[in-house]
């Protein structure tokens, strides 16, 4: 009896138990989770199976991972998480993080009751990581500095954005979402890329490409003023511009092959503004480098050109200023010769002060002018001719009228029609040259040809179409003449005196007078003749007081006026300079003395006869010699001439001379 009731009991008991779980609500609290098993996907990346049961309610599952053996039984761990109500086999991804080669232990894991449920722990050998895969950026068009969110998966846990080589550092960066900032390599460094691609490099060093991001390409709308002034702040205006000054840059290319690089001084999407320092061509192109990007403006804005309104004066005479009025006078220091030229008539303006609104000319009497009546000023800019017709008087004695660098080894005169022979560099290329009395210089007869048989030696002298010189390199002292027309070379009868260094030559009527001069340790005092219709030479006399060397006449003046040849001065080399001055009536062949030279002289000068007076310059003044009351008499000119044949011309109102690389225009009145 007592045993029945002991087994009643317990059938009891156990009834009882079954349905007290039967009425309990839905719980977790028998939930087990186990790990099955894994499998390497193609591609990079693993996929884990467990398994979890006695699920009644919602509760986070998933996988836990590690490179440390037993570290799965830690939730500090990389974890994948599912959620709901699932009981059976689940299987995860694990795509990102994963380095290729590496063991990584793996394990199941739940949350239950407040704390983390462990499966059993198992291990793998990755294959690495899958690639980030982009699915979409916003926006897809930007500007650099704007932020852009960037979706996908696979970026891992600490992914990198790439513009370009350029690395942008994550605001925010998971395995599925990027904030960032969009940069570039720096705009004002010359060796830039252009904007190509934006690239998403995982934890792992996996990437990806996104071609459908691009940034905003700048746009020109206008710039303004439209024409400026170097000096002139310009604004751009468009679309699109790097909102940093820095970020800009501007190319401004020159005619003379460099650029310019103006300071680019405000900045924004909309306006970009700098100061233009210098302008070069007339309607310059402006390269802009903004936004990874480079566009170029053309015809967008041009120089504003000059205007001349008016002058100070219209008479000026040398160390005057002449003032020129108007409005953008462009800087001659910024422009090539080609791009600017101030004249002032024909002749370009030598010396003057430059202002924009302003120029003022220093009536130099050291530059060329066109004459003594200067036919206005004008200023050729960019092909631009900017005029003022305006006559300006020169009220002065001299002009140097043209720049001339021909040198010269005589002169002639055929019908008033003066000839030269001439040679640039090497003295055996000589050229005829004639003076053209329109434009105050000498021009080539014959610009292609140099003279094959020109004149040899030294000592010229001109008389009808023939030079006459002598020459002596083949160690025999020879006498030549030269027909400028024929180009006929003949040897004439030899000179049957002394030779020399350091004589005169000169034309009186149709002979040619040479002698005096040196021989290096003795003064020669006799002069000579050739007869130019006998080709004979014959001695004419011996100059008086020429007893010693210090009495010698070495490179002497010389002039004629008529029948008379005038002679005087000589010396130099550190010898006594000579002051006597003699008359040689060619008629009779006699000497006089006549009254001392004014002022001593250290090189040979040719004189020249105007009005029955003999004039040479010399120091920066004329010098004039009247035989009618034996006398010399001085005008300053400011020209200073020291070398010989130096007047070479004279016409009814002027005389013409060579000062170095100048020809002078004089007036005749200032003779008188």
């Amino acid at each position: 009896m007592k045993k029945t009731i002991i087994y009643f009991s317990i059938i009891l008991l156990t009834f009882s138990s079954c349905q007290k779980d039967e009425n309990l609500p839905p719980n977790n609290n028998n939930v087990y989770i186990t790990t099955l098993d894994y499998k390497l996907l193609d591609g990079g990346g693993v996929s884990l199976t467990g398994k979890i049961g006695n699920v009644e309610l919602p509760i986070d599952y998933g996988f836990i991972i590690s490179t440390i053996e037993n570290d799965t039984y830690n939730s500090n761990s990389q974890a994948k998480f599912l959620t709901g109500i699932h009981n059976g086999d689940f299987t995860l991804d694990f795509k990102s993080n994963l380095r290729e080669g590496i063991t990584y232990y793996y394990n199941t894991i739940t949350f239950k009751n407040g704390e983390y449920v462990y499966g059993n722990e198992k291990s793998f050998i990755s294959n690495g990581s899958a690639n980030p895969q982009i699915e979409s950026v916003e926006p897809n068009k930007a500007h650099l500095g704007d932020t852009i969110t960037i979706n996908g998966k696979n970026f891992s846990k600490s992914p990198q954005v790439f513009f370009n080589t350029w690395s942008s550092e994550a605001l925010i960066g998971n395995d599925t979402l990027i904030k960032c900032i969009v940069i570039n390599k720096p705009e004002h460094n010359v060796e830039k890329l252009p904007f190509v691609e934006l690239k998403v490099r995982s934890f792992t060093s996996n990437e990806t490409i996104y071609d459908e991001f691009a940034l905003h390409t700048p746009v020109v709308d206008s710039i303004r003023p439209y024409e400026a002034f170097p000096g002139d702040t310009i604004t751009i205006y468009g679309n699109h511009f790097n909102r940093k000054s820095h970020g800009n840059r501007l190319i401004i290319s020159q005619n003379t092959g460099t650029s310019a690089y103006p300071e680019v001084i405000k900045a924004s999407q909309k306006e970009l503004q700098f100061v233009i320092r210098r302008i070069s061509t007339y309607e310059p192109s402006i390269t802009i480098e903004s936004q990874s990007q480079t566009i170029i403006a053309k015809k967008k804005f041009k120089h504003i050109l000059p205007t001349i309104s008016s002058i100070s004066k219209n008479t000026v005479k040398y160390g005057e200023k002449l003032v020129v009025y108007g409005s953008n006078f462009p800087n001659k220091n910024s422009y090539t010769n080609d791009t600017l030229r101030y004249k002032l008539g024909s002749k370009q303006m030598s010396f003057f002060e430059n202002y924009r609104d302003s120029l003022v000319i220093d009536m130099n009497s050291s530059f060329d002018y066109e004459g003594f009546i200067i036919n206005g000023l004008s200023i050729n800019f960019f092909g631009n001719d900017i005029k003022l017709d305006e006559k300006i008087t020169l009220d002065e004695n001299y002009v140097r009228a043209s720049f001339n660098t021909d040198n010269i080894i005589g002169y002639g005169t055929i019908n008033e029609d003066l000839y030269a022979v001439a040679y640039p560099y090497s003295f055996n290329d000589k050229y005829l040259i004639k003076f053209n009395k329109e434009v105050n210089n000498f021009e080539k007869l014959y610009p292609n040809d140099y003279l094959s048989k020109a004149p040899k030696g030294f000592n010229f002298s001109f008389h009808g179409t023939k030079f006459y010189s002598f020459n002596n390199n083949t160690g025999t002292l020879k006498f030549y003449s030269y027909d400028i027309f024929t180009n006929q070379e003949n040897e004439l009868e030899p000179f049957p005196g002394e030779q020399r260094f350091n004589p005169f030559m000169a034309v009186v009527g149709d002979y040619i007078y040479y002698g005096l001069g040196d021989t290096t340790i003795d003064g020669i005092n006799d002069i000579w003749r050739y007869s130019i219709n006998t080709n004979q030479w014959e001695f004419v006399l011996n100059l008086p007081e020429i007893e010693t060397f210090d009495k010698a006449k070495v490179r002497p003046l010389s002039f004629s006026i008529d029948s008379k040849l005038y002679i005087g001065g000589g010396q130099n080399d550190f010898k006594p300079q000579l002051l006597d001055f003699w008359e040689i009536d060619t008629n009779t062949n006699l000497a006089a003395k006549k009254a001392d030279l004014p002022i001593t002289i250290s090189q040979r000068i040719e004189g020249i006869n105007i009005d029955g007076k003999g004039h040479f310059d010399y120091g920066g003044s004329t010098y004039i010699y009247d035989p009618s009351t034996n006398s010399w008499s001085i005008k300053p000119t400011g020209i200073n001439f020291n070398g010989f044949n130096k007047h070479f011309l004279e016409t009814e109102n002027f005389v013409f001379s060579k000062e170095g690389n100048y020809i002078i225009k004089i007036k005749k009145s200032h003779f008188n």
